[in-house]
């Protein structure tokens, strides 16, 4: 991931995909609905896939499938761009497109998906980031 420091002492903390989604709308609406990060945490809960893994719930899984803050249900629009305070104060106007940098906003590489999506996983596949990245790329919401 591509950070872009942020300048002494500001704040950046995480904000929920909820107040994402009063810009993008459509980008979470999709993400919830289509893409299975939304919902990595109910993979721990799911007593058949623990079973045929022969695994049981550890925080130590909790890492991967929880990401995005407090109160997500997996891994949520932060988990992958960051913390997105700086950036919902950024009046839409000023935003330009791809133009990471004016909200700190990152846009996620390889590396990045690769700290979760590895071996250390035990329902690991051979992980190809191009056809990965095709399933839950999304656009910028339209101009308003």
């Amino acid at each position: 991931m591509k950070l872009i420091p942020l300048d002494p002492g500001e704040q950046n903390t995480f904000i929920g995909m909820a107040a994402c989604k009063k810009c993008h709308e459509q980008t979470v609406q999709f993400f919830e609905d289509k893409v299975k990060h939304a919902k990595a945490v109910a993979t721990l809960d799911d007593e058949a896939l623990l079973k045929k893994h022969n695994l049981k719930r550890e925080d130590r899984c909790i890492g991967c499938h929880k990401v995005g803050g407090s109160d997500s249900r997996g891994v949520e629009c932060e988990g992958c761009h960051g913390p997105a305070a700086v950036h919902a104060e950024v009046p839409a106007k000023e935003l330009k497109k791809r133009d990471y940098a004016i909200g700190r906003i990152a846009k996620p590489d390889e590396a990045w998906c690769r700290k979760c999506h590895n071996k250390n996983s035990p329902e690991f596949k051979e992980f190809d980031y191009k056809k990965a990245y095709e399933k839950i790329k999304h656009k910028l919401p339209p101009k308003k």
